[in-house]
C-alpha cells in the first residue's frame, strides 16, 4: 500500500475538524473514519488505486434513505471481477423478507439497477450496478454484516 502525503492545512477553520480525522487515518493506516450525533453523521472513506468507495457521505435522519453507488469492479488476482460494499452495514438480498430478490446468480443486471441494500445506521443503502454485468456467484450472505471493500458479488462481462 503506498504511503500517502498528508494534505496541507485547509484554508476554512471549519474543515480543521476533517482534516484531523484525515490525519488519524493515515497515522493509523485506516480505510474509513465515521463520526455521529445526533443530528448528522460524517464518514470518510479513503479511496486506492485496486478499489473504488462510495463518496464521503454526511446523513442528517430528517432525510430519506440514501443510495450508494456500487464500487466499480474490480479485478481480483483470479481475473474474477468483483463488485465490493462501498460502506459497512448489514446486507440485504431484498427490501423485505417476503420481498424477491433485487438479483440472483445468473442475472443480467443493468446500469442503475439496484442488486441489494446494505443498512448502515439504520439508513437503507441501495447499492447499485455501475455497468451490465452478469452474476456469476453472489458472496455475501444475506441478514450477515459486510465491511467496505468487501466483494458482495462476482460478476462477468454480459
Amino acid at each position: 500500500m503506498p504511503k500517502e502525503e498528508k494534505a496541507e492545512k485547509p484554508e476554512n477553520p471549519e474543515l480543521q475538524p476533517i482534516k484531523e480525522l484525515y490525519d488519524l487515518m493515515l497515522e493509523k493506516g485506516l480505510d474509513a473514519v465515521e463520526l455521529k450525533d445526533e443530528d448528522s453523521r460524517v464518514k470518510l472513506t479513503r479511496r486506492f488505486a485496486a478499489t473504488s468507495s462510495a463518496p464521503i457521505a454526511v446523513h442528517h435522519p430528517s432525510q430519506p434513505a440514501q443510495t450508494v453507488k456500487a464500487a466499480e469492479p474490480v479485478a481480483t488476482p483470479s481475473s474474477a471481477q468483483t463488485i465490493p460494499t462501498p460502506l459497512a452495514g448489514v446486507f440485504y438480498r431484498a427490501s423485505s423478507p417476503n420481498s424477491p430478490p433485487f438479483s440472483k446468480e445468473g442475472d443480467v443486471v443493468e446500469p442503475g439497477q439496484t442488486l441489494c441494500i446494505v443498512e448502515a445506521m439504520k439508513v437503507m443503502n441501495e447499492i447499485k450496478a455501475e455497468v451490465r454485468c452478469k452474476i456469476s456467484k453472489i458472496v455475501a450472505e444475506n441478514g450477515r454484516p459486510v465491511t467496505a471493500g468487501q466483494p458482495l458479488f462476482e460478476i462477468e462481462s454480459a
